[in-house]
């Protein structure tokens, strides 16, 4: 939020000193937990409201910071995703920005950002990005959603940014969500809930119901959980909602003690 990204030991419930605190980057806007295989190593991808994007990584139980970078004509960074087989991290912004960086270490240990491509997509409004993992080359394809009107989604060239493809999904995304093992994405249509797409054909499966109480709508996280065999979405009215992700009968219906927006949803 405001405060920025902040750091949490679940143990002892206290916080952890951050190796940066937020200063110019301002509110945080999404965050990304990664661990390597090659090395045991928690890191952390951060995005702001001002469009900077950052790194953090746990070395030997202290926090460090190993890069800091703001995009050009900046506004919020809406997505972050990265691959750990190619060191490649992608990016997108709510003013329609795409960006694609390499990431080695230097002699320092500290990271160095190679530029694989940046561009501007009109009229996008990106909420989420993904690599496209079917595809096994050093340059995966990347797969941008947007936010406009028909819920725009692009398939982008993993080298260059190219748009191979683009289709859309009839209604505004306010987030999604891939699994490839079983080839199906899902998205927050903001006006209906939760919709499933088979990817091979773009084809929706089903969608999860979920009302709005308000007289403008808001974005929802939405989560595959329990070996994707779950759908978990918020709301705006303080209740997280939990469907079966094959017959779309409703689960469960928590209710977090206030009748606010459910912003963040998470699923280990």
């Amino acid at each position: 939020g405001s405060d920025g990204t902040r750091l949490w030991d679940p143990t002892t419930f206290k916080a952890i000193t951050r190796p940066a605190p937020v200063g110019a980057r301002g509110a945080t806007t999404v965050v990304v937990c990664i661990r390597r295989v090659d090395e045991p190593i928690d890191v952390i991808f951060s995005g702001t409201s001002h469009g900077f994007f950052f790194c953090w990584r746990n070395r030997k139980g202290v926090w460090e910071e190993t890069f800091a970078r703001q995009i050009d004509e900046p506004t919020d960074i809406t997505g972050i995703a990265f691959d750990t087989s190619t060191n490649r991290l992608i990016l997108c912004s709510s003013g329609g920005k795409v960006q694609a960086w390499g990431c080695l270490k230097n002699e320092s240990g500290r990271a160095h950002l190679t530029r694989v491509f940046s561009r501007d997509i009109d009229n996008l409004a990106p909420r989420a990005i993904a690599f496209a993992a079917f595809d096994s080359g050093k340059d995966k394809d990347v797969l941008v959603f947007g936010q406009n009107d028909i819920g725009p989604i692009y398939k982008l060239r993993g080298k260059s940014g190219e748009t191979l493809e683009e289709w859309s999904v009839g209604g505004p995304i306010g987030d999604a969500r891939v699994d490839w093992n079983l080839g199906l994405f899902l998205v927050d249509d903001i006006f209906a809930g939760p919709l499933l797409w088979r990817y091979v054909d773009y084809t929706r499966v089903r969608t999860y119901p979920i009302r709005s109480t308000r007289d403008y709508y808001r974005v929802r996280n939405v989560r595959f959980g329990e070996g994707s065999t779950i759908i978990v979405c918020g709301c705006d009215y303080g209740r997280v909602y939990i469907f079966d992700l094959q017959t779309g009968e409703r689960l469960e219906k928590l209710n977090i003690g206030t009748p606010e927006w459910v912003q963040v949803v998470a699923v280990s």
